[in-house]
């Protein structure tokens, strides 16, 4: 490799005026190109290799140049290979420059000002049209006609430019909005329909819209054409438009045009959603009505219809029959909630046939719902009902007691301080009943209730502790309980929820007999948890509960040791692997001191 930019600039020149072959003299290009300075001497090398060959050494050229740095190069090079017909070679230097561009306003007015000169030169129309199409550049979607552009276009060749004109011709935003009315009332002029509707789509406004609409609805077209012709005059920029006068062509033609307002319900429920619901009603088909309800009503409208369901007197079968129909489909995230007197007016209906459309719309239960599951004593739906309020109560004890860091600026809400007391007064209620029946049917349903709880669920765990007395008297209440309950212990430590099987460590965590059974049943948990990718803290905990298992007997030690070995060997951010190592000793010297 040279030394110094003048031995590069020697061994260049030396290989521009040798006899070498093109393949040699590239692969030798190609050993300077890995000098720095080499892509500074570009207005020697570019211009000298263009000359010797420019479709061999076009790939060379389009790796090489930059377009910010060899700007100049570039725009000498560009006129020797349009002239040449090099294509591929223009369209790639052409490309740089627009892509090395810092102000694509200006380079949108110089891209306008070269297309105007083609159109207005005395060239073929053949050879216009590819000179504009080598300046057609897909990736600078910037790259607009202005309008006295496009008129030149179309002026000199409607059909010739017409494509080109449909891909460069854009709306804009702002002060840079286009209308286009001169190309338009051009293209009307020329009897060019397919152009013509294009462009009202593109830049027709709402009074040209509606305008259009009213002419269509005065046709009295054959209904089997309506949905065509609507879609030919469908605007490209809906968002700012009122779509009311598409209920004008509904209620006029009927089904026909759902399958048109059906792919645009978005749009058009934002300001005609009372007046589509009661056209589409009109058109007997209650399926149908329940369909396009879902995309354009609301959950108050949705309840109303409910409460006029539940006031007609139909059989359950019937009554299912109807309710199915107006179920809402299944969404990941669903809007769709039953309001308390609709939910509670259902559950008297008939509690073990509704239950699952309950559990799937009860969004948030009000003490009379809970009443009367209590009075009914139905514990698996209360089981559901008490998880929804746990969730609420976690909410408003947030609410109630601000954290420490938001208190100079956040208040504590009265109200919902008021709530959760309601709530924490059903809850522990419930609570105690349970127990007082038996321990086990109290680890049975709080287990229930804290298994529901999904993956990424997250707590405010501290502050549902102090604050919460739900959230506390699960956590912290009736522990022996638990110790006795193998399936309950199980559920806890099963759970998909890291902080329900942070509860589940903290009872195992006790110590005793019973907890240290516990353990050994649970084994395979907690031996994924110290290999997995919890946080040290819970993998500390899970250790805490194995080492206190141990000490319940050799049997226990036996048992536990393998696993603590073989968490040992696990390194990474995650691992405890030395507070492993020094709980293994301690096992296995206890081990060796229950034997003896």
């Amino acid at each position: 490799m040279p030394e110094t930019d003048s031995d590069l600039r020697e061994q260049l020149d030396r290989l521009l005026q040798s006899s070498l072959d093109r393949g040699t003299l590239r692969r030798e290009l190609e050993t300077l190109a890995r000098d720095r300075a080499f892509r500074d001497l570009a207005p020697i090398w570019a211009p000298a290799l263009y000359a010797r060959d420019a479709q061999f050494f076009e790939t060379f050229l389009l790796r090489y140049l930059d377009g910010s740095r060899h700007a100049e190069v570039i725009r000498a090079l560009l006129p020797q290979a349009e002239a040449a017909e090099h294509d591929a070679l223009f369209q790639g230097l052409y490309g740089k420059l627009l892509g090395a561009t810092t102000d694509w306003q200006a380079a949108q007015r110089e891209w306008n000002k070269e297309i105007l000169a083609l159109a207005q030169s005395s060239e073929a129309d053949e050879r216009v049209l590819r000179a504009v199409q080598r300046r057609e550049m897909r990736r600078a979607w910037w790259l607009m006609l202005t309008e006295e552009t496009a008129l030149a276009l179309y002026g000199r060749g409607p059909a010739l430019f017409h494509e080109f004109i449909r891909g460069h011709v854009q709306r804009g935003w702002g002060r840079e909005r286009r209308s286009f009315t001169q190309l338009r009332e051009a293209v009307r002029a020329q009897g060019d329909d397919e152009l013509s509707w294009f462009l009202f789509r593109r830049f027709g406004d709402e009074r040209e819209w509606k305008e259009e609409l009213g002419r269509l609805l005065r046709q009295d077209l054959p209904a089997a054409q309506i949905s065509d012709e609507l879609q030919k005059r469908h605007p490209e920029y809906f968002w700012d438009i009122d779509a009311t006068p598409l209920v004008d062509f509904l209620e006029k033609y009927g089904a026909a045009i759902l399958p048109y307002v059906e792919n645009n319900l978005h749009w058009i429920k934002r300001r005609a959603e009372g007046r589509l619901l009661r056209a589409v009603e009109r058109l007997g088909d209650e399926t149908l009505y329940w369909r396009i309800f879902f995309k354009v009503g609301n959950p108050a409208l949705w309840n109303e219809a409910l409460r006029g369901l539940l006031k007609k007197p139909l059989s359950n079968e019937a009554f299912q029959f109807e309710l199915e129909r107006r179920t809402p489909p299944e969404q990941r995230w669903s809007w769709w909630g039953l309001e308390p007197d609709v939910a509670v007016e259902i559950y008297r209906r008939d509690r073990a046939l509704f239950r699952p459309f309950l559990e799937r719309f009860v969004r948030q239960p009000e003490a009379k719902l809970f009443a009367e599951a209590e009075r009914a004593l139905d514990e698996e739906f209360l089981d559901f009902l008490s998880f929804q309020l746990l969730h609420r109560s976690s909410w408003l004890a947030y609410r109630a007691f601000p954290p420490r860091h938001a208190r100079s600026w956040w208040k504590a809400d009265e109200k919902s301080k008021e709530e959760l007391d309601e709530i924490s007064r059903l809850l522990v209620g419930r609570f105690d009943r349970l127990y007082a029946q038996s321990p086990e049917t109290y680890v049975r349903h709080a287990a229930n209730i804290l298994s529901r709880f999904r993956a990424f669920e997250v707590w405010k765990f501290r502050h549902d502790r102090t604050y919460n007395p739900a959230f506390a008297y699960l956590l912290d209440r009736r522990r022996e309980a638990w110790h006795h309950s193998p399936e309950g212990v199980r559920e806890l430590l099963e759970s998909p929820n890291i902080y329900v099987q942070i509860i589940g460590l903290g009872i195992l965590r006790e110590g005793g007999r019973e907890a240290a059974q516990r353990a050994l049943e649970n084994l395979l948990m907690l031996r994924a948890l110290l290999l997995g990718r919890a946080r040290r803290g819970t993998k500390r905990l899970a250790l805490e509960c194995l080492e206190r298992a141990a000490r319940q007997g050799a049997p226990f030690a036996g048992r536990i040791l393998p696993v603590l070995e073989e968490a040992m060997d696990l390194h990474g951010k995650r691992a405890i692997d030395e507070r492993i190592m020094v709980s293994f000793v301690r096992v296995r010297r206890e081990q060796v001191t229950l034997k003896a």
